[in-house]
């Protein structure tokens, strides 16, 4: 889900250009204040709670000057024991999304929940591929789903250096100027082409910014 946030300063300024502007960019939900002075109360960005699990870019992110009025009124936090979670989490998405009577084992097979919380890291792979898992079966008339389509859906390399990144957040270019280093060596380390030396400088900078190769 994208978040936005649109403010004017005046009520005889119009909020629409900029909604407008947030919704073509994707934004799934905008909070909205009109506000006049600086020490006005702003309830649109005091609902803006950004909660950060497994996405270390977010975070970092909202460190900079630019995101520094938003920064501050973020909550962040991560879940360091997740791992042992994720099919309790799985679990519990089915209890907000199915219907009462609706069992998840009818619509997938347990071993395709377990292979699920094995190959995925974080709540945001969780919710991405278990929505494509469920998507797929639909579309091929597959209920319950079964471990082996779940697999051909997580077919992608997971465990991959550039996966991982991609999961988080990064693509080479934007973890490039995260570390202030040109893209092409950052290539380098994702196809461990750099010296033993070298690469462990780049892990070591990468960890910095809580990002989990």
């Amino acid at each position: 889900m994208k978040l936005g946030y649109a403010r004017v300063s005046t009520r005889d300024l119009n909020l629409t250009p900029q909604i407008e502007a947030l919704e073509e960019a994707g934004c799934n939900r905008i909070f909205q204040d009109v506000v006049c002075g600086a020490k006005s109360e702003r309830p649109g960005l005091d609902e803006l709670v950004t909660v950060l699990t497994g996405h270390p870019k977010l975070s970092n992110d909202l460190k900079r000057p630019v995101m520094e009025e938003i920064g501050t009124r973020a909550t962040t936090f991560t879940l360091d024991s997740f791992h042992k979670h994720k099919k309790d989490y799985i679990q519990w998405l089915f209890t907000q999304c199915l219907q009462p009577k609706t069992k998840p084992e009818s619509i997938i097979k347990p071993e395709a929940v377990e292979y699920l919380a094995e190959a995925l890291a974080t709540p945001l792979q969780i919710n991405q591929y278990l929505s494509l898992v469920l998507t797929e079966g639909l579309h091929a008339g597959i209920k319950p789903v079964t471990e082996e389509r779940v697999k051909s859906v997580l077919a992608y390399d997971l465990s991959s250096t550039e996966a991982q990144l991609v999961h988080q957040g990064y693509d080479a270019r934007i973890l490039a100027d995260a570390l202030d280093i040109k893209s092409k060596e950052l290539r380098g380390f994702i196809r461990a082409e750099l010296s033993s030396t070298r690469r462990d400088e780049i892990m070591s900078a990468i960890k910095g910014l809580g990002v989990v190769l």
